[in-house]
Protein backbone atom coordinates (compact mmCIF):
# COMPACT_ATOMS: atom_id res chain seq x y z
CA UNK A 1 0.00 0.00 0.00
CA UNK A 2 2.75 2.39 0.65
CA UNK A 3 5.04 1.68 -2.14
CA UNK A 4 1.79 2.62 -4.22
CA UNK A 5 0.87 5.79 -2.58
CA UNK A 6 4.55 6.39 -3.00
CA UNK A 7 4.83 5.50 -6.91
CA UNK A 8 1.20 7.45 -7.24
CA UNK A 9 2.64 10.65 -5.43
CA UNK A 10 5.72 10.70 -7.95
CA UNK A 11 3.43 10.09 -11.09
CA UNK A 12 1.17 13.11 -9.58
CA UNK A 13 4.52 15.52 -8.77
CA UNK A 14 5.55 14.75 -12.54
CA UNK A 15 2.02 15.52 -14.38
CA UNK A 16 2.78 19.19 -12.40
CA UNK A 17 5.96 19.23 -13.34
CA UNK A 18 4.39 18.96 -17.35
CA UNK A 19 1.95 21.86 -16.67
CA UNK A 20 2.37 24.61 -18.94
CA UNK A 21 3.34 26.82 -15.90
CA UNK A 22 5.99 25.32 -15.29
CA UNK A 23 6.98 24.58 -18.88
CA UNK A 24 7.30 28.35 -19.30
CA UNK A 25 9.20 29.34 -16.13
CA UNK A 26 11.78 27.04 -17.84
CA UNK A 27 11.62 27.01 -21.51
CA UNK A 28 10.03 30.78 -22.03
CA UNK A 29 12.49 32.51 -20.00
CA UNK A 30 12.91 34.68 -23.57
CA UNK A 31 10.22 37.39 -22.06
CA UNK A 32 11.29 37.96 -18.54
CA UNK A 33 14.64 37.07 -18.67
CA UNK A 34 14.89 40.28 -20.83
CA UNK A 35 12.70 42.54 -19.21
CA UNK A 36 14.84 42.41 -16.03
CA UNK A 37 17.70 42.97 -17.80
CA UNK A 38 16.18 46.18 -18.96
CA UNK A 39 14.57 46.96 -15.27
CA UNK A 40 18.42 46.57 -13.90
CA UNK A 41 20.20 48.27 -16.43
CA UNK A 42 17.59 51.26 -16.02
CA UNK A 43 18.55 51.27 -12.58
CA UNK A 44 22.17 51.15 -13.14
CA UNK A 45 21.07 54.72 -15.57
CA UNK A 46 19.50 56.03 -13.03
CA UNK A 47 22.19 55.93 -10.71
CA UNK A 48 24.32 57.14 -13.20
CA UNK A 49 22.33 59.86 -14.18
CA UNK A 50 21.78 60.89 -10.89
CA UNK A 51 25.15 61.62 -10.34
CA UNK A 52 26.31 63.72 -13.39
CA UNK A 53 27.41 66.59 -13.40
CA UNK A 54 27.69 68.74 -16.73
CA UNK A 55 31.49 68.59 -17.07
CA UNK A 56 32.69 66.84 -19.92
CA UNK A 57 33.65 68.68 -22.87
CA UNK A 58 31.02 67.16 -25.39
CA UNK A 59 28.13 67.50 -23.03
CA UNK A 60 28.68 71.04 -22.65
CA UNK A 61 29.29 72.03 -26.58
CA UNK A 62 25.51 70.21 -26.78
CA UNK A 63 24.02 72.45 -24.23
CA UNK A 64 26.17 75.61 -25.63
CA UNK A 65 24.34 74.69 -28.80
CA UNK A 66 20.98 74.29 -27.92
CA UNK A 67 21.35 77.58 -25.53
CA UNK A 68 20.48 80.16 -28.32
CA UNK A 69 18.10 83.12 -28.32
CA UNK A 70 16.36 81.97 -31.53
CA UNK A 71 15.88 79.14 -33.63
CA UNK A 72 17.51 81.29 -36.39
CA UNK A 73 21.04 81.28 -34.21
CA UNK A 74 20.24 77.73 -33.35
CA UNK A 75 20.32 76.98 -37.31
CA UNK A 76 23.55 79.19 -37.34
CA UNK A 77 24.85 76.70 -35.06
CA UNK A 78 24.35 73.50 -36.58
CA UNK A 79 26.39 75.10 -39.52
CA UNK A 80 29.37 75.83 -37.45
CA UNK A 81 32.56 73.68 -37.85
CA UNK A 82 32.72 72.98 -33.91
CA UNK A 83 28.79 70.88 -34.85
CA UNK A 84 30.10 67.48 -36.24
CA UNK A 85 26.61 65.76 -36.72
CA UNK A 86 23.60 66.48 -38.69
CA UNK A 87 20.68 68.31 -36.77
CA UNK A 88 17.99 65.54 -35.68
CA UNK A 89 19.29 64.94 -31.93
CA UNK A 90 20.23 68.54 -31.54
CA UNK A 91 16.18 70.01 -32.70
CA UNK A 92 15.01 67.42 -30.45
CA UNK A 93 16.89 68.85 -27.36
CA UNK A 94 15.75 72.05 -28.60
CA UNK A 95 12.39 71.40 -28.54
CA UNK A 96 12.57 69.98 -25.20
CA UNK A 97 14.84 72.17 -23.22
CA UNK A 98 14.08 75.76 -25.17
CA UNK A 99 10.34 75.27 -26.52
CA UNK A 100 8.96 72.84 -23.85
CA UNK A 101 11.36 74.25 -20.96
CA UNK A 102 11.89 70.69 -19.48
CA UNK A 103 15.39 70.28 -17.20
CA UNK A 104 18.54 70.06 -19.38
CA UNK A 105 18.79 66.53 -17.75
CA UNK A 106 15.76 65.21 -19.74
CA UNK A 107 18.82 64.31 -22.43
CA UNK A 108 20.01 61.97 -20.43
CA UNK A 109 16.74 60.56 -18.72
CA UNK A 110 16.18 59.92 -22.48
CA UNK A 111 18.84 57.15 -22.52
CA UNK A 112 16.51 55.05 -20.45
CA UNK A 113 13.54 54.45 -22.77
CA UNK A 114 16.20 54.27 -25.99
CA UNK A 115 17.97 51.25 -23.87
CA UNK A 116 14.95 49.58 -23.67
CA UNK A 117 14.21 49.86 -27.13
CA UNK A 118 17.99 48.87 -28.13
CA UNK A 119 17.40 45.73 -26.34
CA UNK A 120 13.92 44.90 -28.08
CA UNK A 121 15.40 45.24 -31.44
CA UNK A 122 18.41 43.15 -30.59
CA UNK A 123 16.39 40.33 -29.80
CA UNK A 124 14.13 40.81 -32.99
CA UNK A 125 17.31 41.21 -35.00
CA UNK A 126 18.67 37.91 -33.45
CA UNK A 127 14.95 36.34 -33.72
CA UNK A 128 14.78 37.15 -37.71
CA UNK A 129 17.36 34.52 -37.99
CA UNK A 130 17.17 31.92 -35.75
CA UNK A 131 14.64 30.55 -32.81
CA UNK A 132 14.19 31.96 -29.37
CA UNK A 133 16.96 30.67 -27.80
CA UNK A 134 19.82 31.59 -29.47
CA UNK A 135 18.28 35.55 -29.59
CA UNK A 136 17.86 35.89 -26.02
CA UNK A 137 20.94 34.54 -24.79
CA UNK A 138 22.80 36.40 -27.70
CA UNK A 139 20.85 39.87 -26.79
CA UNK A 140 21.96 39.13 -22.74
CA UNK A 141 25.86 38.42 -23.80
CA UNK A 142 25.62 41.89 -25.63
CA UNK A 143 23.88 43.31 -22.91
CA UNK A 144 26.00 42.27 -19.85
CA UNK A 145 29.40 41.81 -21.32
CA UNK A 146 30.04 45.01 -22.95
CA UNK A 147 27.44 47.04 -23.67
CA UNK A 148 28.22 49.29 -26.56
CA UNK A 149 25.38 51.40 -25.72
CA UNK A 150 25.79 51.66 -22.30
CA UNK A 151 29.20 52.86 -22.68
CA UNK A 152 27.77 55.96 -24.26
CA UNK A 153 24.49 56.73 -22.22
CA UNK A 154 26.72 58.65 -19.85
CA UNK A 155 26.29 61.75 -22.70
CA UNK A 156 24.60 63.94 -23.82
CA UNK A 157 25.10 63.32 -28.01
CA UNK A 158 23.39 61.52 -30.15
CA UNK A 159 25.34 58.08 -29.75
CA UNK A 160 22.59 56.24 -28.35
CA UNK A 161 19.35 57.52 -30.89
CA UNK A 162 22.49 56.53 -33.62
CA UNK A 163 22.41 52.88 -32.33
CA UNK A 164 18.98 52.38 -31.67
CA UNK A 165 18.22 53.86 -35.38
CA UNK A 166 21.07 51.44 -37.00
CA UNK A 167 18.96 48.40 -35.45
CA UNK A 168 15.73 49.85 -36.69
CA UNK A 169 17.13 50.19 -40.07
CA UNK A 170 18.51 46.79 -40.25
CA UNK A 171 15.38 45.58 -39.02
CA UNK A 172 13.13 47.16 -41.49
CA UNK A 173 15.67 46.38 -44.74
CA UNK A 174 15.23 42.62 -43.36
CA UNK A 175 11.57 43.22 -42.78
CA UNK A 176 11.03 44.91 -46.05
CA UNK A 177 13.06 42.36 -48.02
CA UNK A 178 10.94 39.53 -47.22
CA UNK A 179 7.87 40.94 -47.23
CA UNK A 180 7.64 44.27 -50.18
CA UNK A 181 4.37 46.05 -48.47
CA UNK A 182 4.26 49.83 -48.80
CA UNK A 183 4.04 49.98 -44.85
CA UNK A 184 7.44 47.90 -44.31
CA UNK A 185 9.00 50.08 -47.05
CA UNK A 186 7.90 53.33 -45.32
CA UNK A 187 8.90 52.03 -41.67
CA UNK A 188 12.57 51.56 -43.28
CA UNK A 189 12.79 55.02 -44.99
CA UNK A 190 11.49 56.25 -41.80
CA UNK A 191 14.38 54.36 -39.54
CA UNK A 192 16.91 55.31 -42.60
CA UNK A 193 16.41 58.90 -42.01
CA UNK A 194 16.44 58.93 -38.13
CA UNK A 195 19.84 57.16 -38.49
CA UNK A 196 21.44 59.59 -41.51
CA UNK A 197 19.72 62.58 -39.68
CA UNK A 198 21.27 61.85 -36.35
CA UNK A 199 25.43 60.69 -36.97
CA UNK A 200 27.14 61.15 -40.61
CA UNK A 201 28.50 57.65 -40.01
CA UNK A 202 24.59 56.91 -40.19
CA UNK A 203 24.81 57.39 -44.25
CA UNK A 204 27.51 54.55 -44.64
CA UNK A 205 25.89 51.77 -42.15
CA UNK A 206 22.36 52.48 -43.58
CA UNK A 207 23.19 51.74 -47.06
CA UNK A 208 25.58 48.75 -45.64
CA UNK A 209 22.47 47.42 -44.29
CA UNK A 210 20.53 47.93 -47.58
CA UNK A 211 22.51 46.27 -49.80
CA UNK A 212 20.39 43.32 -49.69
CA UNK A 213 17.68 45.11 -51.49
CA UNK A 214 19.46 46.03 -54.45
CA UNK A 215 18.56 42.26 -55.06
CA UNK A 216 15.11 42.28 -54.23
CA UNK A 217 12.00 41.26 -56.47
CA UNK A 218 11.40 44.69 -57.81
CA UNK A 219 11.69 45.78 -60.96
CA UNK A 220 14.80 47.92 -62.03
CA UNK A 221 12.19 51.15 -61.79
CA UNK A 222 10.81 50.74 -58.45
CA UNK A 223 14.73 50.14 -57.10
CA UNK A 224 15.65 53.07 -58.50
CA UNK A 225 12.37 55.31 -57.37
CA UNK A 226 12.73 53.57 -53.86
CA UNK A 227 16.81 54.67 -53.87
CA UNK A 228 16.00 58.51 -54.56
CA UNK A 229 13.26 58.65 -51.85
CA UNK A 230 15.12 57.22 -49.48
CA UNK A 231 18.51 58.87 -50.51
CA UNK A 232 17.01 62.41 -51.08
CA UNK A 233 16.33 63.48 -47.69
CA UNK A 234 19.57 63.00 -46.52
CA UNK A 235 21.46 64.40 -49.26
CA UNK A 236 19.54 67.37 -48.83
CA UNK A 237 20.31 67.74 -45.17
CA UNK A 238 24.12 66.84 -45.71
CA UNK A 239 24.28 69.57 -49.31
CA UNK A 240 23.03 72.38 -46.38
CA UNK A 241 25.01 71.64 -43.31
CA UNK A 242 27.79 69.68 -44.13
CA UNK A 243 29.83 72.08 -46.77
CA UNK A 244 30.11 74.68 -43.45
CA UNK A 245 30.58 72.30 -41.04
CA UNK A 246 33.36 70.93 -43.16
CA UNK A 247 34.63 74.49 -44.01
CA UNK A 248 35.77 75.25 -40.36
CA UNK A 249 36.57 71.93 -38.43
CA UNK A 250 37.90 73.19 -35.28
CA UNK A 251 38.66 69.94 -34.06
CA UNK A 252 40.60 68.58 -36.97
CA UNK A 253 43.50 66.25 -36.07
CA UNK A 254 41.44 64.75 -32.69
CA UNK A 255 39.02 62.87 -35.05
CA UNK A 256 41.25 59.37 -34.31
CA UNK A 257 42.59 56.98 -36.67
CA UNK A 258 42.40 55.11 -39.68
CA UNK A 259 45.27 52.47 -39.22
CA UNK A 260 45.39 48.65 -39.02
CA UNK A 261 45.94 48.55 -35.17
CA UNK A 262 42.71 51.20 -34.53
CA UNK A 263 40.51 48.62 -36.54
CA UNK A 264 41.57 45.36 -34.15
CA UNK A 265 41.23 47.54 -31.19
CA UNK A 266 37.61 48.18 -32.69
CA UNK A 267 36.93 44.83 -33.12
CA UNK A 268 38.54 43.35 -29.74
CA UNK A 269 35.95 45.53 -28.01
CA UNK A 270 32.91 45.04 -29.81
CA UNK A 271 33.82 41.01 -30.02
CA UNK A 272 33.51 39.99 -26.63
CA UNK A 273 30.06 39.14 -26.77
CA UNK A 274 30.40 37.05 -30.18
CA UNK A 275 33.44 35.08 -28.93
CA UNK A 276 31.37 33.96 -25.71
CA UNK A 277 28.17 33.05 -27.27
CA UNK A 278 30.40 30.82 -30.24
CA UNK A 279 32.45 29.30 -27.30
CA UNK A 280 29.24 28.43 -24.79
CA UNK A 281 26.96 27.46 -28.55
CA UNK A 282 30.20 24.80 -29.55
CA UNK A 283 29.85 23.46 -25.97
CA UNK A 284 26.03 23.09 -26.06
CA UNK A 285 26.48 21.83 -29.82
CA UNK A 286 28.42 18.53 -28.01
CA UNK A 287 25.99 17.53 -25.84
CA UNK A 288 23.35 18.07 -28.70
CA UNK A 289 21.81 14.56 -30.03
CA UNK A 290 18.99 15.57 -31.70
CA UNK A 291 17.78 16.73 -35.31
CA UNK A 292 20.01 20.02 -35.56
CA UNK A 293 18.21 23.36 -35.82
CA UNK A 294 18.91 24.25 -40.03
CA UNK A 295 17.19 27.93 -39.68
CA UNK A 296 20.78 30.13 -39.52
CA UNK A 297 20.48 32.00 -43.00
CA UNK A 298 21.48 35.06 -41.07
CA UNK A 299 20.65 38.11 -43.41
CA UNK A 300 23.47 39.38 -45.59
CA UNK A 301 22.67 43.14 -44.51
CA UNK A 302 23.65 41.85 -40.59
CA UNK A 303 26.87 40.28 -41.75
CA UNK A 304 27.97 43.66 -43.30
CA UNK A 305 26.97 45.40 -40.29
CA UNK A 306 29.23 43.44 -38.38
CA UNK A 307 32.03 44.38 -41.32
CA UNK A 308 31.36 47.75 -41.31
CA UNK A 309 34.20 48.74 -38.99
CA UNK A 310 36.66 47.36 -41.62
CA UNK A 311 34.47 49.06 -44.45
CA UNK A 312 34.48 52.75 -43.32
CA UNK A 313 37.72 52.54 -41.75
CA UNK A 314 39.22 51.38 -45.16
CA UNK A 315 37.45 53.88 -47.05
CA UNK A 316 38.40 56.91 -44.49
CA UNK A 317 41.86 56.17 -45.05
CA UNK A 318 41.85 56.45 -48.64
CA UNK A 319 40.23 59.62 -48.48
CA UNK A 320 39.98 61.81 -45.14
CA UNK A 321 42.92 59.99 -43.63
CA UNK A 322 40.84 60.66 -39.81
CA UNK A 323 37.12 60.36 -38.23
CA UNK A 324 37.23 56.69 -36.55
CA UNK A 325 35.79 56.36 -32.80
CA UNK A 326 34.88 53.09 -31.06
CA UNK A 327 31.67 54.92 -30.14
CA UNK A 328 31.40 55.34 -34.12
CA UNK A 329 30.99 51.50 -34.40
CA UNK A 330 29.07 50.63 -31.56
CA UNK A 331 25.98 49.19 -34.15
CA UNK A 332 28.62 46.78 -34.96
CA UNK A 333 28.57 44.74 -32.29
CA UNK A 334 25.11 43.27 -33.57
CA UNK A 335 26.60 41.89 -36.75
CA UNK A 336 29.53 40.47 -35.21
CA UNK A 337 27.25 38.22 -33.13
CA UNK A 338 25.51 37.78 -35.83
CA UNK A 339 28.64 36.49 -37.61
CA UNK A 340 29.19 34.03 -34.48
CA UNK A 341 25.90 32.54 -34.78
CA UNK A 342 26.13 31.92 -38.41
CA UNK A 343 29.70 30.72 -37.98
CA UNK A 344 28.98 28.11 -35.25
CA UNK A 345 26.17 26.61 -37.52
CA UNK A 346 28.73 26.18 -40.41
CA UNK A 347 31.29 24.78 -37.60
CA UNK A 348 28.78 22.32 -35.29
CA UNK A 349 25.07 22.63 -35.61
CA UNK A 350 23.18 22.86 -32.86
CA UNK A 351 20.24 21.34 -31.16
CA UNK A 352 18.00 23.29 -28.74
CA UNK A 353 16.42 20.37 -26.52
CA UNK A 354 14.99 21.04 -23.34
CA UNK A 355 18.43 20.72 -21.08
CA UNK A 356 19.86 22.96 -23.46
CA UNK A 357 17.78 25.43 -23.57
CA UNK A 358 17.64 25.08 -19.36
CA UNK A 359 21.66 25.31 -19.86
CA UNK A 360 21.25 28.71 -21.55
CA UNK A 361 18.68 30.06 -19.57
CA UNK A 362 21.35 29.32 -16.21
CA UNK A 363 24.21 30.44 -18.20
CA UNK A 364 21.76 34.13 -18.87
CA UNK A 365 21.24 34.15 -15.64
CA UNK A 366 24.83 34.06 -13.91
CA UNK A 367 25.38 37.01 -16.81
CA UNK A 368 22.93 38.99 -15.35
CA UNK A 369 23.96 38.23 -11.72
CA UNK A 370 27.68 38.97 -12.30
CA UNK A 371 26.64 42.09 -14.60
CA UNK A 372 24.64 43.55 -11.35
CA UNK A 373 27.50 42.30 -9.09
CA UNK A 374 29.92 44.24 -10.90
CA UNK A 375 28.02 47.85 -11.97
CA UNK A 376 25.79 47.50 -8.32
CA UNK A 377 28.69 46.49 -5.75
CA UNK A 378 31.22 48.88 -3.81
CA UNK A 379 29.07 52.00 -4.72
CA UNK A 380 31.56 55.02 -6.20
CA UNK A 381 30.22 58.04 -7.18
CA UNK A 382 31.55 58.87 -10.79
CA UNK A 383 31.56 62.49 -10.94
CA UNK A 384 32.59 64.14 -7.27
CA UNK A 385 34.16 66.42 -8.31
CA UNK A 386 32.85 69.60 -10.79
CA UNK A 387 34.78 70.07 -13.04
CA UNK A 388 36.66 68.03 -15.37
CA UNK A 389 40.96 67.27 -15.70
CA UNK A 390 41.78 70.37 -17.30
CA UNK A 391 40.53 72.71 -14.68
CA UNK A 392 41.90 70.77 -12.17
CA UNK A 393 44.06 73.06 -10.04
CA UNK A 394 43.40 74.86 -6.82
CA UNK A 395 40.91 77.26 -7.07
CA UNK A 396 41.47 79.25 -3.92
CA UNK A 397 44.57 80.64 -5.49
CA UNK A 398 43.01 82.75 -7.98
CA UNK A 399 39.84 83.72 -6.14
CA UNK A 400 40.36 87.13 -6.64
CA UNK A 401 37.53 88.45 -8.53
CA UNK A 402 39.51 92.15 -9.65
CA UNK A 403 41.81 89.30 -11.58
CA UNK A 404 40.79 88.22 -15.08
CA UNK A 405 40.80 84.88 -16.22
CA UNK A 406 42.13 84.08 -19.74
CA UNK A 407 42.34 80.79 -21.33
CA UNK A 408 43.29 79.49 -24.45
CA UNK A 409 40.95 75.84 -23.81
CA UNK A 410 37.38 76.13 -25.04
CA UNK A 411 36.22 72.95 -23.54
CA UNK A 412 37.40 74.74 -20.26
CA UNK A 413 35.81 77.92 -21.23
CA UNK A 414 32.48 75.89 -21.73
CA UNK A 415 32.69 74.56 -18.05
CA UNK A 416 33.63 78.15 -16.81
CA UNK A 417 30.21 79.69 -18.84
CA UNK A 418 27.97 77.07 -17.93
CA UNK A 419 29.21 77.29 -14.23
CA UNK A 420 26.92 80.01 -12.22
CA UNK A 421 29.34 79.41 -9.33
CA UNK A 422 32.09 80.31 -10.94
CA UNK A 423 33.89 83.94 -9.85
CA UNK A 424 36.03 85.40 -11.88
CA UNK A 425 35.57 87.26 -15.16
CA UNK A 426 36.66 84.70 -17.79
CA UNK A 427 37.43 85.12 -21.36
CA UNK A 428 38.83 82.44 -24.14
CA UNK A 429 41.98 84.02 -25.88
CA UNK A 430 42.73 82.69 -29.05
CA UNK A 431 44.66 83.76 -32.19
CA UNK A 432 43.84 82.55 -34.82
CA UNK A 433 41.89 85.16 -37.46
CA UNK A 434 39.11 82.50 -38.71
CA UNK A 435 38.24 81.55 -34.84
CA UNK A 436 37.03 85.16 -34.68
CA UNK A 437 34.73 84.57 -37.12
CA UNK A 438 33.06 80.94 -36.58
CA UNK A 439 33.50 80.91 -33.05
CA UNK A 440 30.69 83.45 -32.46
CA UNK A 441 28.71 81.34 -34.98
CA UNK A 442 28.21 78.67 -32.84
CA UNK A 443 27.27 80.44 -29.69
CA UNK A 444 27.21 84.12 -28.63
CA UNK A 445 28.85 83.34 -25.63
CA UNK A 446 32.23 82.70 -27.24
CA UNK A 447 33.25 85.95 -27.50
CA UNK A 448 36.88 86.08 -28.08
CA UNK A 449 39.98 88.06 -26.69
CA UNK A 450 43.46 89.01 -28.24
CA UNK A 451 46.68 89.19 -26.91
CA UNK A 452 45.90 92.97 -27.87
CA UNK A 453 43.54 92.70 -24.97
CA UNK A 454 46.21 91.34 -22.27
CA UNK A 455 48.37 94.55 -22.80
CA UNK A 456 45.86 96.80 -21.52
CA UNK A 457 46.16 94.75 -18.03
CA UNK A 458 47.64 95.10 -15.05
CA UNK A 459 47.65 91.56 -13.78
CA UNK A 460 45.74 88.81 -15.85
CA UNK A 461 45.52 84.96 -15.12
CA UNK A 462 46.47 82.73 -18.20
CA UNK A 463 45.47 78.76 -18.42
CA UNK A 464 46.41 76.32 -20.88
CA UNK A 465 45.18 72.61 -21.06
CA UNK A 466 46.44 70.57 -24.18
CA UNK A 467 43.50 68.25 -25.84
CA UNK A 468 44.78 68.44 -29.45
CA UNK A 469 45.94 70.48 -31.79
CA UNK A 470 42.71 72.80 -31.38
CA UNK A 471 44.79 73.90 -28.09
CA UNK A 472 47.31 75.11 -29.63
CA UNK A 473 47.49 79.14 -29.88
CA UNK A 474 50.49 81.46 -30.93
CA UNK A 475 50.79 82.62 -27.47
CA UNK A 476 54.12 82.18 -25.48
CA UNK A 477 53.67 83.30 -22.47
CA UNK A 478 57.24 83.70 -21.28
CA UNK A 479 58.21 85.33 -24.29
CA UNK A 480 55.13 87.61 -24.34
CA UNK A 481 56.06 88.28 -21.18
CA UNK A 482 59.45 89.51 -21.36
CA UNK A 483 57.93 91.79 -24.68
CA UNK A 484 55.28 93.80 -22.95
CA UNK A 485 56.83 94.24 -19.49
CA UNK A 486 55.19 91.37 -16.91
CA UNK A 487 56.72 89.21 -14.46
CA UNK A 488 54.95 85.68 -14.37
CA UNK A 489 54.34 83.53 -11.59
CA UNK A 490 53.21 79.77 -11.76
CA UNK A 491 50.22 78.93 -9.85
CA UNK A 492 49.81 75.26 -11.23
CA UNK A 493 52.47 73.37 -13.24
CA UNK A 494 49.36 70.89 -15.30
CA UNK A 495 47.15 72.03 -15.84
CA UNK A 496 49.12 75.07 -16.54
CA UNK A 497 47.89 78.06 -14.60
CA UNK A 498 50.00 81.57 -14.42
CA UNK A 499 49.43 84.59 -13.14
CA UNK A 500 51.10 87.56 -14.88
CA UNK A 501 51.72 91.10 -13.02
CA UNK A 502 53.08 94.13 -14.73
CA UNK A 503 56.48 95.45 -14.01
Amino acid sequence: MLWKLIVGWKKEFASKINTPIIKTVVQSYKHWILFIVCVSQSAYLYRQISDFTWIGGDDLLTLTLINQESFNEFVKSLSSGLNVFPPLYFVFAYLLVNTFEFSKDILLWMHIPLLWISISLTYKLFRSFTNWQIASFATISIATLKSAFLTQAIHVRPYCLYYCASLATALTAINFQKKESKLNFLLYWTAFQVLTHTHYYGLPIGMLVSIPLLFSELSNVKKWMALVITLAPTFLTYAYFLPSQMSFLFFAGTLGGTTFQDIISYYRVLSFPAIFCFGVFLILSLFSKEKFYDKNNVPFGLLILGASPLLITLALSMTFGEGTYFRYFIPAQVGIVSFAIWLIFLVRPLTLSRKLTTSLFLISLSLLIAWSVRNFSNRQRTFEKNYPLSMDFEYSKITDSEIPFFTSHLPSFLKIIHDPNWPLQSNLLRTDETDFIELPKFSKMLSLSTKKDLENLDQFIYHFYYSGPHSNIDFDPKEWADENGYNISELNHYPLVLRFNRN
